[in-house]
């Protein structure tokens, strides 16, 4: 039987290489866009993604500074499906020591326990957000409707 582990390794070259051309697609948009500037080499940065740990990821500039990529997160070593997968094990309740473990075990990244608790500060603040969002008169005829169905069901038993 093939472990994941050995699956995630046999993607990870795959992944950067269309990443990097990606990147390079993204950058000649951005030059046809900005004439008098010019594309002015690369420069390498690791991500950490769920299929593990990217390392040497040509990342292209220019010489005006001025592109930056949407598709490689600004700033950032960790992308965001990652991010929602650490946000996803607090919410479950899962400890940010457990969570270290279990990054490291399946995608061999390691993640300080530092860091888990700054992804999951941001995912308090957006279930903070959510929560005191102001609700629409909508939601009150979903509401009702929940509660005519499970009313109705519990009459059937």
């Amino acid at each position: 039987m093939i472990e994941t582990k050995n699956i995630l390794e046999l993607f990870k070259p795959i992944v950067k290489e269309v990443l990097e051309s990606m990147l390079k697609e993204e950058r000649e948009i951005y030059l046809e866009n900005n004439p008098p500037t010019k594309g002015n080499g690369f420069y390498e940065r690791d991500l950490k993604t769920a299929f593990g740990e990217l390392t040497a990821i040509r990342v292209p500039r220019t010489r005006d500074n001025g592109f930056k990529s949407a598709l490689l997160p600004y700033r950032k070593r960790i992308t965001e499906d990652l991010d929602a997968l650490i946000r996803a094990m607090l919410i479950s309740g899962m400890s940010t020591r457990k969570i270290a473990e279990v990054l490291k075990e399946l995608y061999e990244i390691k993640i300080s326990y530092a860091n888990i608790s700054r992804i999951s500060q941001v995912g308090i603040e957006e279930i903070q957000k959510w929560r005191s969002r102001p609700l629409m008169e909508e939601y009150a005829v979903v509401f009702l409707m929940l509660w005519c169905f499970l009313s109705r069901e519990k009459g059937r038993k």
